[in-house]
């Protein structure tokens, strides 16, 4: 369990291996044994609370980058958390967003035409008709 803000989260935690003991039951017919938990150390804190989204993104961007390391890198401390900076995190967000919402009225503006044109053919063939 990653937290930010540096709790150990011991119910959460056990209703984490219920859930998977009983989706390992259920899907796969698995009858698995969680013998004891390992807490990450050495992971970045906030120092306010209002950063804990921006810590998760970080957190599950180097996870998805490489699952496999990322678990190994944590559990024996060796993972590299300097480019963990919130204030470059929001900056990052905020014009990816800026991006995508551009990208999205670009294709907006061209389905649009597209609509236009086929209309506009639609017509003058009914006019030729």
């Amino acid at each position: 369990m990653l937290d930010s803000l540096g709790e150990t989260r011991t119910r959460t935690v056990k209703h984490l291996k219920d859930y998977v003991l009983q989706e390992g039951k259920a899907k796969r017919n698995i009858d698995a044994v969680i013998k004891k938990s390992i807490s990450p150390k050495e992971i970045p804190l906030q120092n306010n609370f209002c950063d804990c989204g921006l810590f998760l993104l970080g957190y599950l961007e180097k996870f998805f980058a490489n699952p496999r390391n990322f678990v190994t890198k944590i559990l024996n401390r060796e993972i590299d958390w300097l480019d963990l900076d919130p204030k470059k995190m929001r900056s990052y967000i905020r014009d990816l967003l800026f991006e995508l919402a551009e990208e999205q009225r670009a294709e907006r503006r061209r389905l649009e035409s597209e609509k236009r044109k086929k209309r506009k053919k639609n017509n003058l063939q009914k006019a030729a008709i």
